[in-house]
């Protein structure tokens, strides 16, 4: 008899739970992604203490001390794709992005004037228009709402989290810099339009919006400099500056 029960109540969870997976049209699919992102760096200012080369006396260097800090922008347009699950009112996607663009104006400042003149008389002026190459990893869990016009198309708006995972790059890219990872806001919405009973296309425009990151970096490529002064290559990032993603994606979808 309690076998019987048991095998009951077992049956009868089975079927509520294929009812719930029912109702939710539980789907699955992948897309493609396209898009850009700009985002703009300043870092806390740290001591130094160190000498410069003084053209003007070489056998004197110049002793310069005080704070520094560093700032510069990227900005790039991005491609990649990606694959992602889905349960009408929430979508767990992974993707995979192609950054190309620029880094502008990345800029070493420092309270010391003679510091100031001895970096431009060594022609260390802000870097502007360097390539910038980087692969990032995404993933997003999105909440929506799917509003239904008729049996073809539905409009949802959509909110949830995203988080990037810097994986490859140039010298200029994140990765290079150990900024290995962000975590942000993602928002916007999307259609749906029904091609059969099991098979739908999904349109979406999402908008990154990044709330927290990898506060410390290294910036290798000003070593030279920055041992004249007396200091590492490691700075830690403040908490303003921007990091906005703006994406549109486009995926078929095939459901359970």
């Amino acid at each position: 008899m309690m076998m019987m029960k048991k095998a009951m109540l077992l049956t009868a969870v089975m079927a509520t739970a294929g009812q719930a997976m029912y109702a939710l049209d539980i789907s699955f699919g992948g897309g493609f992604l396209a898009g850009a992102t700009a985002n703009k760096m300043q870092t806390e200012e740290k001591s130094f203490s160190g000498s410069l080369y003084n053209p003007t006396n070489p056998s004197s260097p110049t002793s310069v001390s005080g704070d520094m800090s560093l700032g510069y922008t990227v900005n790039d347009t991005d491609v990649g794709f990606f694959v992602f699950a889905d349960c009408t009112y929430a979508e767990l996607s992974f993707g995979y992005l192609e950054q190309n663009g620029t880094v502008s104006n990345t800029k070493l400042k420092t309270t010391d004037p003679t510091a100031d003149q001895g970096l431009a008389m060594l022609q260390v002026t802000p870097i502007k228009n360097v390539p910038y190459k980087s692969t990032l990893l995404l993933i997003d869990a999105i909440g929506k709402y799917p509003v239904a016009f008729g049996d073809k198309v539905s409009l949802f708006p959509a909110l949830g989290l995203s988080a990037r995972f810097a994986v490859a790059g140039n010298d200029y890219s994140d990765y290079k810099h150990d900024a290995n990872w962000g975590i942000g806001l993602k928002l916007g919405g999307g259609m749906d339009l029904n091609v059969s009973e099991k098979v739908y296309i999904r349109g979406q425009f999402l908008c990154y919006f990044e709330l927290g990151a990898d506060k410390d970096i290294k910036i290798d490529e000003m070593a030279p400099i920055l041992g004249m002064l007396g200091t590492d290559t490691t700075f830690k990032v403040k908490s303003e500056g921007y990091y906005i993603q703006p994406q549109v994606k486009l995926a078929v979808g095939y459901k359970l």
